[in-house]
């Protein structure tokens, strides 16, 4: 979730540019071993990153084919609390 958020915050590089072109963050063991998940950030409708929506799993149920599911998800929630599912490349992650 993390990787999520802070690509949205500033100048995104390598994997986080990666994160911020896709709208869609894939791992498998990057944090746990026997873990893998698969995050979309969803959009507030001033542009920010309200929030993210992550599918976790372990390793061996990872299926790559979730991905383009839990990003239309995160597509129709941006759009459900008023938010624009391709936001500016520099917005900024909104906090509570």
């Amino acid at each position: 979730l993390d990787a999520v958020l802070r690509a949205f915050e500033g100048r995104a590089q390598g994997r986080g540019a990666r994160i911020r072109r896709e709208r869609l963050l894939v791992a498998d063991g990057d944090v746990v071993a026997e873990l893998a998940a698969i995050a979309a950030p969803v959009f507030a409708p001033d542009a920010a990153v309200a929030g993210v929506l992550c599918l976790t799993m372990p390793s061996v149920r990872f299926d790559p084919g979730h991905a383009p599911l839990l990003l239309a998800a995160a597509q129709r929630i941006t759009l459900g609390i008023g938010g624009d599912e391709r936001p500016p490349p520099a917005v900024t992650l909104q906090r509570a």
